[in-house]
């Protein structure tokens, strides 16, 4: 899912597929998947205090949901820079933030 909004960029005109934007995408698969892990890390030591598996997950989603929309706003806030940058270099850094 975090792909397709990426590639809506690309398909609507907004950017360009260059080694920016490769960079970019990469850092998404990399935050998501660490998302993912935590949850199901958390989920795992749910269902050890004999939790089942779906109250686990559950649980596990619900708890890791604020720290996992934290992580993402500070990741969005920090690439704002680079979208509104203007000057001779911002192209490809405004490519690889969107």
């Amino acid at each position: 899912m975090t792909l397709v909004g990426a590639l809506a960029f690309l398909f609507l005109g907004a950017a360009s597929i260059n080694i920016y934007t490769e960079v970019g995408f990469i850092t998404l698969v990399g935050l998501i998947s660490k998302h993912g892990i935590l949850i199901v890390q958390f989920a795992n030591e749910l269902q050890l205090e004999g939790y089942s598996k779906r109250d686990a997950v559950q649980h596990a989603a619900g708890v890791r949901l604020r720290p996992i929309l934290m992580t993402t706003a500070a990741m969005v806030l920090g690439v704002m820079p680079l979208v509104i940058a203007t000057g001779p270099a911002p192209p490809p850094a405004t490519t690889s933030a969107l």
